[in-house]
């Protein structure tokens, strides 16, 4: 029986490490969103402002960090969850 020797290129290891840097930047990213989503609910919710379903599933479907960081901003004033999102 023979031996299976199997060589690894340099540009193999390049790719491969560039692959799971991307992969841990996306997870990353992914996990800060789905934190910002979280934390803009919990404000709401703490300062007494109903989250209507409507409202729950817009921040829900969100996965633009800015937009999230927009809205938190904008749930520690409002008087409304109508205003966090610019609908009044």
């Amino acid at each position: 029986m023979g031996t299976v020797v199997h060589h690894r290129s340099p540009l193999f290891d390049t790719l491969r490490d560039r692959a799971r840097s991307e992969g841990e930047a996306d997870g990353l990213a992914k996990g800060e969103v789905r934190e910002a989503r979280r934390k803009l609910v919990r404000v709401l919710k703490k300062r007494g402002l109903d989250v209507p379903d409507e409202a729950q599933e817009r921040i829900d479907s969100c996965d633009d960090r800015a937009v999230l960081d927009l809205w938190f901003d904008r749930a520690l004033e409002a008087g409304s969850a109508a205003e966090v999102f610019g609908d009044e």
